[in-house]
């Protein structure tokens, strides 16, 4: 348990420490649609994007539900927004805002269509905001955006771990 608690308490500090500077999206396309299956949808009209954010709500239906929401170009080449499931959201039905996984900062990206892949879940996609403008150290950024978004997926899943090993040793 001292053991847990300590590398909890470590992935905290480097959480806090790694914090990355946060996208500034400019600029939006209105979705406003709900989707409950795999969908490709075609939002885009040749913007170059700079970084990508995405608003809705999300409903869980079981244990096993997934959301990933993915953009793609014309090369095939693909970045995910923003992906989820019970372990990293705990709560079921929940709104998001300007979520962006590997996309908050992109190199001048000009997207084609928007994958959204789902089990056994709802997704309602209000908006994707987006930035026109580049930012000065991409990679640099790009970098601290993606070590951020990956601690928070950790630290995540260890509490919903430890959680779910303190409910099993509970009621042993």
């Amino acid at each position: 348990m001292k053991k847990f608690l300590l590398v909890f308490a470590m992935l905290l500090c480097i959480t806090w420490y790694l914090q990355a500077q946060p996208p500034e999206f400019n600029d939006s396309i209105v979705i406003n649609q709900n989707f409950t299956s795999d969908t490709e949808i075609f939002p885009f009209t040749g913007q170059t994007l700079y970084g990508i954010g995405i608003n809705g709500n999300i409903t869980f239906n079981s244990d096993w539900s997934l959301v990933r929401i993915i953009i793609s170009n014309s090369a095939g080449l693909e970045y995910m927004i923003y992906e989820t499931y019970p372990m990293l959201d705990t709560i079921w039905n929940f709104t998001f805002n300007e979520e962006c996984e590997e996309t908050c900062f992109l190199n001048g990206y000009i997207a084609s269509t928007l994958i959204i892949q789902i089990i056994d879940a709802n997704v309602y996609i209000s908006q994707l905001k987006w930035s026109g403008s580049p930012s000065e150290n991409i990679e640099e950024l790009q970098r601290q955006s993606k070590n951020s978004k990956d601690l928070e997926k950790i630290d995540e899943i260890n509490a919903s771990s430890f959680a779910l090993n303190l409910l099993l040793t509970i009621s042993n």
